[in-house]
């Protein structure tokens, strides 16, 4: 009889946490279904199902879900997250909802590790099934969605100047300052004709700078 009862407090202690386990959450991944930039959180469905009890069901969807961009010293790095974008949803060792509010040293209670205290990552990870095609091993990438992409690595690269940039004209190739040159005498010419030659060969320019400005 001794042997049965401690079987049976065994069981009921595996029972327990095993229940406790079903609703503790650590991380997962999932899927944007909307996203409100105006508050930078995102309705997510977690993508793998789980079980209550025996039973597999899929998780519901989360909502104000807090999407973490980086940033910090100022800087940050930010783009618009549309419906399908894969995310990684960590969960908080306590509430969130006094945190969201502004009132973040506020308890909150004791509830741990749960579904409505998730956060969002807007990272991936990708299954391996999907992975990214033409993965670039040498350089790091920048890449949107209409295909333009931006590398930076150890070969020169081309950059893209705006209103108010400042670009280093010693860091010019000769024929990318000539090109640069003719452009210039191109506009000129265009609004008093002849009114300035072209140059043939490139200067020597060391660490001079000069001020960018387009429409």
């Amino acid at each position: 009889m001794s042997d049965e009862r401690t079987t049976d407090i065994g069981e009921e202690i595996d029972a327990a946490i095993t229940g406790r386990m079903y609703g503790m959450f650590t991380g997962l991944p999932g899927r944007v279904l909307a996203f409100n930039a105006t508050e930078q959180t995102a309705t997510i469905q977690p993508e793998p199902a789980t079980y209550q009890g025996d039973v597999v069901v899929q998780l519901p969807a989360l909502h104000d879900v807090p999407v973490k961009f980086p940033q910090g010293g100022g800087f940050r790095l930010t783009w618009p997250l549309v419906a399908g974008d894969r995310v990684w949803l960590s969960f908080a060792c306590r509430p969130l909802d006094a945190w969201k509010a502004g009132a973040g040293s506020e308890p909150g209670g004791i509830r741990s590790h749960a579904l409505s205290d998730a956060t969002a990552a807007p990272m991936g990870p990708r299954p391996i099934a999907d992975a990214l095609a033409a993965f670039n091993t040498t350089d790091a990438e920048l890449l949107e969605p209409t295909g333009g992409k931006v590398a930076l690595g150890s070969t020169p690269r081309q950059a893209v100047a705006r209103h108010g940039d400042t670009i280093n004209m010693g860091l010019l190739a000769p024929g990318d300052w000539l090109a640069f040159a003719g452009q210039v005498a191109t506009y000129i010419n265009a609004i008093a004709p002849g009114s300035i030659t072209p140059p043939t060969t490139a200067p020597t320019v060391i660490a001079s700078s000069a001020k960018v400005e387009a429409g």
